[in-house]
């Protein structure tokens, strides 16, 4: 097995090996665990002119931590540290987030029909939200047109990943905004749209799911997005469009 080198000060022989040419002291470590990904970005080459495809995958490794991250009661979240493979959209020792849909319960029913499942809630999450980025994209283009709006909503990227030694194959990973989601546009139980407070990120959400709105002639209406700062993620929509 590969071991790391760390150089140490001083340690017990046991541990440790010299090296003749320089007198260092070594101390072996194995390599950290976790789990082997493949990555796949979704990518608009023609922005919304199409609908999205899916790019070339990456393999690499992560670690995941034990501390899960909020991410609402639609999701289980939980924070990994990228390893290796996954370069240039996670550089080796950055931390992501890991996402994976709550209503997916596993070792109840067939675990074939099970996995599909994890597969079509995933992708129908990443094309959500990917395709919600591409609409921000646009609306950000036309607000830099209009003198002193200021800073715009950004909505983030999601990452489809398999997991072939995870009995929940399919998540998202997207990168880690580094504190807990705020909410700032809502969906209740009963579908009422609120706004959580007044504060200009807040509006300038409220002013993009309008423009969206408005865009697609009533037939896209976002309706859930929350985040760290201006940068947005966890994004819901209503449609009438199918497909």
């Amino acid at each position: 097995m590969s071991m790391a080198l760390t150089p140490l000060i001083s340690c017990s022989a046991q541990k440790c090996c010299r090296d003749l040419s320089c007198g260092k002291r070594w101390k072996l470590f194995p390599p950290p665990v976790g789990e082997e990904i493949e990555m796949t970005p979704m990518v608009f080459a023609k922005g919304l002119a199409d609908a999205g495809y899916w790019g070339d995958k990456l393999f690499g490794r992560v670690v995941s931590e034990d501390v899960e991250v909020s991410a609402g009661f639609l999701r289980k979240a939980c924070r990994a540290r990228a390893i290796y493979g996954l370069e240039p959209i996670f550089e080796s020792g950055r931390t992501c987030v890991i996402k994976v849909h709550n209503f997916i319960v596993f070792g109840t029913k067939n675990e074939n029909s099970l996995i599909e499942k994890n597969y079509d809630i995933t992708i129908q999450e990443c094309k959500i939200q990917n395709s919600s980025r591409e609409y921000c994209k646009i609306f950000a283009a036309e607000a830099r047109a209009v003198p002193d709006f200021g800073a715009v909503p950004e909505i983030i990227p999601l990452y489809l990943i398999y997991r072939p030694a995870n009995n929940i194959p399919y998540a998202t990973m997207e990168e880690d905004l580094g504190g807990p989601c705020e909410q700032y546009c809502v969906t209740e139980r009963d579908g009422t749209l609120v706004a959580r407070g007044t504060s200009e990120i807040v509006l300038k959400c409220c002013t993009f799911q309008h423009w969206v709105y408005q865009w697609t002639n009533g037939n896209i209406l976002v309706t859930d997005m929350e985040g760290v700062g201006w940068k947005m993620t966890n994004v819901r929509i209503a449609t009438n469009l199918k497909g």
